[in-house]
């Protein structure tokens, strides 16, 4: 073990570990998730004596039991907030659309996120590809929106919250369009 890493690190590492294996094992670890501990386990593998007994129980319980989506993970996670999610996207983590009402409160938040380590040419194809998403999704709820309409002015960038959900798809579209406003 490394001296400067306190073992009850270690400790605390394992017992995440046991929980997602126990999620895994329930059909509740989403895509997202499963490749985010399937990589740490393998990291630590040299490091923490118990990382290939996790990895091995993880990649059981994950072929065993079929997983929920990523979408219905950050569907239960907002429930469990008292918050409806609306909208999803997901890319990976640094690719990402999620609009959100939050019925207390009576607003809607926006997360959005284009990787600004890809080059711009991706982010480009990210973007569309995210857009027909949300073009689909306001389809099917019959929403329409003049998106020729959108000006760069007129779009905050940092805002994330609104009062209606046709401001927060406004907001949606107008960092599709320039995406540096995120």
């Amino acid at each position: 073990m490394d001296e400067k890493t306190p073992c009850g690190l270690y400790e605390c590492i394992c017992k995440d570990w046991a929980f997602v294996v126990e999620k895994a094992r329930q059909g509740l670890l989403s895509p997202y998730w499963q490749q985010a501990y399937l990589k740490e386990m393998r990291q630590f593998g040299s490091v923490i004596p118990q990382a290939d007994e996790f990895l091995a129980l993880l990649q059981k319980a994950i072929r065993e039991k079929p997983q929920i989506s990523d979408e219905e993970d950050a569907r239960r996670n907002m429930e469990q907030k008292g918050m409806k999610l609306l909208f999803f996207f997901l890319k990976d983590h640094k690719t990402r659309m999620e609009i959100t009402f939050d019925p207390l409160e009576k607003v809607y938040s926006v997360s959005a996120a284009l990787d600004t380590d890809q080059p711009e040419e991706q982010r480009k194809k990210d973007a569309e590809q995210m857009e027909a998403q949300l073009d689909s999704w306001c389809r099917k709820r019959n929403i329409s929106l003049d998106k020729s309409a959108i000006e760069f002015q007129k779009i905050q960038a940092g805002c994330r919250m609104y009062w209606t959900l046709e401001q927060a798809l406004l907001y949606c579209y107008g960092v599709l369009r320039w995406p540096e406003l995120l």
